[in-house]
């Protein structure tokens, strides 16, 4: 008798659990209450490469592990981002150009971000070469807010964006820097 009370509790939950996946599959969550799993990336439809669009979330991380973002860099001037790798020589050659004529960026903030995965000796390598850190007025560090996913070009490095009101105002590359990223500052 116990073998056969057994048995019937045990297919009984077998179908329980049975009907129970079965109604999950067939009555999903509403897509409004969905929530992303934190390791699936969020669709962002905004368009924030062409001129006029907005200013995506920043969060750099610099080497001092100091963390920057739009917030603290935004102000009532122009906003000069380059995106960069440490390993590039003409963003070397970019960044002491802007350091040698950093007296004209009087109101302006100067960011360079890097990948996430330069951070540390990279970031320590880049500075040996460019001495940029002796600089207070540009900031370096590495994206962590997928800035630089969404706003980069692929057309070569460096890129340049100047933002004014949270606004992309001008963009730059590789071939185009220096005296022509001055007009656009304050």
């Amino acid at each position: 008798m116990t073998r056969k009370l057994l048995i019937l509790c045990c297919l009984m939950a077998t179908v329980s659990i049975g009907y129970a996946k079965k109604k999950k599959k067939a009555d999903p969550q509403p897509a409004a209450q969905a929530q992303p799993k934190s390791h699936e990336p969020v669709f962002d439809p905004v368009d924030y490469k062409s001129i006029g669009s907005p200013l995506p979330k920043m969060r750099v991380v610099t080497a001092k592990k100091e963390i920057l973002t739009e917030k603290e860099l935004v102000n009532d001037a122009n906003l000069v981002v380059m995106l960069f790798n440490p390993t590039c020589d003409h963003c070397q050659s970019v960044t002491a150009y802007l350091m040698n004529n950093i007296d004209k960026f009087k109101k302006s903030n100067i960011v360079l971000m890097a990948t996430p995965n330069m951070v540390g000796s990279w970031l320590k390598t880049f500075d040996d070469f460019t001495h940029v850190y002796t600089v207070p007025k540009i900031k370096v560090g590495v994206d962590s807010a997928d800035f630089i996913t969404k706003t980069y070009n692929y057309v070569g490095l460096p890129q340049i964006n100047v933002y004014r009101d949270a606004k992309l105002l001008k963009q730059f590359n590789f071939e185009a820097a220096g005296d022509s990223v001055l007009k656009y500052v304050e």
